[in-house]
């Protein structure tokens, strides 16, 4: 308890007024939370110690997931592991796919129990429901590590992008392609740690533009591509096999998408160089149009990776893939 003093002009003596008598808290209350250079977990504090009770006080911080999980703990330690941990509240209804930033607020009640509630910086109310608490702060931190070294990994994606670049692709089918590539790479998350191939391919194969997560550099390769004969006008090349598994890394999601509108000319070379690719770990999209053959497509994409649509619907098709992608990523 404290309080305020004051003197009575009749005794002149000390007394405590009633009106005075407030409630502050006996210890600081805050958050499990990330360090501002992510590497390590830190009490994050909200409440500080002696503050008032049945008062709101919050802090800002941002977040890229639809629940978040809120430990709230008891120390004047920002080290986790000298506080005591008191609450689980699951924060739910962020929208999704995007990094979002929102107030959480503590308010200490006359009961003595934390309320805690989030809102978004536009200003609508998140859902903050109160959970049993099942671990200890030390198993809660091992296994919130374990989840994100795993979602690093997640976030490590590379994606070749194969183009048929044959002659049957001039004119409108490769500049709609080309839309489609780029509509694609302006919805991964390349400062998350996406990056991107282009490679071109008719009778033979070339890359267009090697792994790189620079936006500018991959729209290069996608503009410089040309129906001119540089690597023929036929089927000829074995793309899935030349380079399905020219990736610069094993330990990381391997994406390859493949676009064509005709026969190949050695499709049981493909479809055995299929199964060998996805053997290794690399998910195949293959997306094909016009005269391309949809059982051929489905034989050599992974499950749910083949799409043979019109060609006006190639840009949606590619933004669905790339959205998601960037799901995945988060």
């Amino acid at each position: 308890i404290g309080g305020s003093a004051g003197t009575t002009g009749n005794s002149g003596g000390l007394v405590i007024r009633g009106a005075d008598i407030e409630d502050i808290t006996a210890h600081s209350l805050g958050m499990l939370a990330l360090s501002k250079d992510e590497s390590s977990y830190v009490n994050s504090i909200i409440i500080k110690k002696n503050s008032k009770m049945n008062e709101t006080f919050g802090r800002k911080y941002q977040f890229k997931g639809e629940t978040l999980d809120v430990y709230v703990l008891q120390g004047e330690s920002t080290n986790p592991y000298e506080s005591d941990l008191l609450y689980k509240y699951v924060i739910s209804g962020m929208p999704k796919g995007q990094k979002n930033e929102f107030d959480v607020n503590f308010l200490y009640n006359a009961n003595g129990v934390v309320e805690v509630n989030a809102v978004l910086s536009n200003g609508q109310s998140l859902t903050a429901r109160q959970c049993e608490i099942t671990e200890s702060i030390s198993e809660v931190i091992t296994r919130l590590t374990a989840e994100r070294e795993e979602a690093k990994k997640r976030s490590q994606i590379e994606v070749m992008l194969m183009l048929d670049t044959s002659g049957s692709m001039s004119g409108e089918p490769v500049a709609e392609a080309k839309r489609a590539m780029h509509g694609f790479v302006n919805t991964l998350n390349l400062e998350g740690g996406a990056k991107v191939a282009v490679i071109d391919f008719a009778d033979k194969g070339s890359w267009a533009c090697r792994f790189s997560s620079d936006k500018g550099t991959i729209a290069r390769a996608i503009d410089g591509i040309s129906i001119d004969g540089h690597n023929g006008w036929g089927n000829a090349f074995a793309p899935l096999n030349n380079f399905g598994t020219s990736f610069e890394k094993r330990d990381t999601t391997r994406i390859v998408v493949v676009l064509t509108d005709g026969i190949w000319l050695h499709q049981d070379t493909e479809i055995n160089a299929s199964s060998r690719v996805r053997g290794d770990g690399v998910f195949i999209y293959a997306i094909g149009f016009g005269s391309a053959d949809k059982g051929f497509l489905e034989k050599i994409a992974s499950e749910g990776g083949a799409h043979k649509v019109d060609l006006s619907k190639l840009t949606d098709t590619f933004k669905d893939i790339a959205s998601s992608i960037a799901t995945e990523m988060g």
